[in-house]
């Protein structure tokens, strides 16, 4: 068990997510799968991948190196700082660079909403642990409900997928006695909750 909990707790890392749900709006049956050439996905691709994986990783492992953190789990919420603040540069970065590209700016939208996220889980950590990594897989479910009930996208699918996920990925953040229950409840909550507030009020605002 405790061997499927650390696959989990890998393959749903919170860096991965905004690389799922690029792949999720490009390869599902919607607008912006059909209205964005394979060669500019390819390039929004490299951004995403880059800049909320690639580099948030690097400094991390670089933090490692340097003695600021004692693992790349960062059990400690005193370790979590940095990264946090570091890895919200690199997703504004992110929103930055797809504004560039001639498209639906949506998901360099979605984007900024989980630097916002990753802005909040930094407050919180200052005073209380929170799940990262159920911030980042409830972000990606208020992220498919809005698109659900704004652009009328057919994410019935997606959204049971990632509700299985949520719910293995919370047990597994138990079985490794990560988080306590109210601590993968509240990153849920949370990170839904901020994604979803977030891209409805840009119909408003946008």
């Amino acid at each position: 068990m405790n061997t499927f909990a650390r696959i989990t707790s890998y393959l749903f890392h919170p860096l991965l997510m905004p690389l799922y749900a690029t792949a999720l709006l490009l390869n599902t049956n919607n607008y912006l799968s059909y209205t964005i050439t394979p060669s500019v996905q390819k390039i929004i691709y490299l951004i995403v991948f880059t800049t909320t994986y690639l580099l948030p990783s690097l400094t991390a492992m670089l933090l490692l190196q340097k003695g600021k953190i004692e693992s790349l789990q960062m059990e400690h919420p005193r370790e979590r700082s940095i990264p946090f603040l570091v890895t919200a540069v690199f997703y504004v970065a992110c929103f930055y660079l797809l504004q560039k590209i001639p498209m639906f700016r949506v998901v360099g939208y979605a984007i900024l909403g989980a630097a916002l996220t990753i802005f909040i889980s930094f407050l919180i950590n200052l005073k209380w642990k929170i799940s990262i990594h159920m911030v980042g897989i409830g972000g990606l479910m208020g992220l498919l409900f809005v698109f659900t009930e704004q652009m009328h996208f057919n994410f019935l699918i997606p959204i049971t997928i990632v509700a299985i996920v949520a719910g293995a990925l919370g047990t597994a953040r138990l079985q490794m006695s990560a988080h306590v229950p109210s601590q993968i409840y509240a990153g849920f909550m949370m990170g839904f909750g901020v994604e979803w507030c977030f891209m409805k009020s840009l119909a408003y605002f946008t």
